[in-house]
């Protein structure tokens, strides 16, 4: 084979082994994540239940993948490489959120946050700027009484 072909081949073995995304349940997919992920797992697993969409008009989806035996949360935009974890920084844990364009070389940290709470809050903000709409829990679609009833 050529140079070409051959450094190409390297990269996506390098990115394969070093990155592994699982296919896996709900269920699983908390399973496999540290206890400090799981609220946040199952936010974003009320978006992907009531089928909200991205600005592109597909499908808000979220997977559970592995790096140097660590798991996280990786959010599928296209164009972008998210990553959700939490982790220690050298001195104390914090929740953290990276991301890269897919030319980018490096990872940059773009939301970290030492409490839940706090992060859960700016990763909705994050959220509600790269979503097109909240699928089933979008209030703009149901009379206040629905909403009410719905719990939204």
């Amino acid at each position: 084979m050529n140079d070409f072909i051959d450094i190409i081949q390297d990269r996506l073995e390098d990115k394969k082994s070093k990155r592994k995304v699982l296919d896996l349940s709900f269920e699983e997919k908390l399973e496999k994540l540290p206890v400090s992920l799981h609220r946040t797992a199952r936010q974003l697993q009320l978006l992907v239940d009531s089928k909200a969409m991205l600005e592109n008009g597909s499908l808000f989806q979220y997977d559970v993948a592995i790096n140097e035996g660590a798991y996280y949360i990786l959010l599928n935009f296209p164009g972008l490489d998210t990553h959700l974890s939490y982790g220690s920084n050298g001195t104390i844990y914090l929740y953290q959120l990276d991301e890269r364009g897919l030319s980018d070389q490096a990872m940059v940290s773009y939301l970290t946050e030492k409490t839940e709470e706090k992060f859960l809050r700016k990763l909705a903000h994050y959220l509600g700027s790269r979503l097109g709409n909240l699928g089933l829990l979008d209030k703009q679609i149901y009379s206040k009484d629905t909403q009410d009833h719905l719990g939204i």
